[in-house]
């Protein structure tokens, strides 16, 4: 019975390209770089943080995010089609 009820239930189909930090921001009510502080953190797994190498320079290091559509809509029920949305 329990199957049946789960083959019923479909989940949406899901782009292949990120969804963008300031639409994630928008979607959880919060600042861009508190979505990727948190996402950095642990506190928000939703996707991935990249740490780019500081140049020799003294620039600090620039990060970098992947937002999956996936999981985002499994946390906050927003299904993201892409920018053509």
């Amino acid at each position: 019975m329990l199957l049946e009820v789960l083959r019923e239930c479909k989940q949406p189909e899901f782009p292949p390209e990120p969804v963008p930090t300031r639409v994630a921001a928008k979607v959880l009510g919060v600042e861009q770089s508190t979505v990727i502080n948190r996402m950095e953190s642990g506190e928000l797994d939703i996707g991935l943080v990249f740490r780019s190498k500081p140049t020799k320079r003294g620039q600090a290091s620039r990060r970098s995010t992947y937002i999956s559509p996936k999981k985002l809509y499994e946390l906050t029920g927003f299904v993201w089609k892409g920018d053509k949305q």
